[in-house]
């Protein structure tokens, strides 16, 4: 949602979740509007960077991070495989 899936400007414009611009804006938006906000962010983590999915409650938290499988090889070059299947929950 942030950049694009496959934007070549992935590994330079990553943020983090959930203290990076795109995820803050649309906390913001959820808490604003009181909805539930599921959208794909690029996310970084140090050096390493992952094609991500956050869900955000009507409160602005967000509630779980799902860092994304890449199986096609057009995502493998720019993104960090996730090493589970489950989410993460985040406080």
């Amino acid at each position: 949602m942030d950049l694009g899936w496959t934007n070549p400007s992935a590994r330079a414009l990553a943020e983090p979740i959930p203290t990076g611009g795109p995820c803050a804006r649309l906390r913001a938006a959820a808490l604003r509007h009181r909805i539930y906000v599921c959208a794909g962010l690029t996310e970084r983590d140090g050096e390493r960077v992952f094609n991500s999915a956050v869900l955000i409650d009507r409160d602005g938290v967000v509630r779980s991070v799902h860092r994304k499988l890449n199986e096609l090889d057009i995502g493998q070059a720019l993104y960090e495989g996730s090493s589970r299947f489950p989410c993460n929950n985040i406080r």
